[in-house]
């Protein structure tokens, strides 16, 4: 068996790779996790983009095709009942910077039982969960991240609009999912 731990009394795991979410609109979708989140690139064809980095995977794959004749995942016809859950240092900055980059806010930063948290829409109506979580000793665990927790300066036109606004600050660096 190879080094890791088994989650499975059946199957042997080694942990999860990545959360595969199929999207409508993969330019939409592409444009909300890197433009808006700040998550980078690290693979993207006209199907799918991988975005994240050691901590975690997040891929974004078309809902109508897949890569060859087999087509996709018999689960990846819609948006289910999947949320995505980043670590963040500041859900209310996170809330203040997304509703100024006119992204969709569904639930605003609040306390829960573990941690505080601010829910946001991706294209497809997913929540995206920015939260800082409260580690089992009360310790907040965003440095598990390794990012400010806060979202990045937005690319493009909107980019130039911002700067001469005002100076964001850069963030969200890894993902971690529900």
């Amino acid at each position: 068996m190879a080094s890791g731990r088994s989650y499975s009394a059946g199957v042997d795991t080694l942990g999860l790779e990545s959360l595969i979410l199929f999207v409508s609109n993969l330019k939409a979708s592409r444009a909300f996790y890197v433009d808006g989140l700040g998550l980078p690139v690290v693979f993207e064809d006209n199907v799918i983009v991988v975005l994240g980095g050691p901590a975690g995977r997040v891929v974004l794959h078309r809902n109508d095709r897949g890569h060859d004749e087999r087509g996709i995942f018999p689960a990846g016809n819609g948006v289910g009942g999947a949320a995505v859950r980043f670590v963040v240092e500041d859900p209310d900055e996170c809330e203040r910077q997304a509703a100024e980059a006119g992204l969709t806010v569904l639930w605003p930063a609040q306390d829960a039982a573990g941690g505080h948290f601010v829910v946001l829409a991706d294209p497809d109506g997913r929540s995206v969960v920015l939260a800082r979580m409260n580690r089992p000793n009360g310790a907040p665990t965003a440095e598990i991240a390794g990012g400010t927790g806060r979202l990045p300066r937005p690319r493009g036109a909107s980019a130039r609009a911002a700067r001469s606004q005002r100076s964001a600050p850069r963030g969200l660096t890894s993902a971690h999912t529900v």
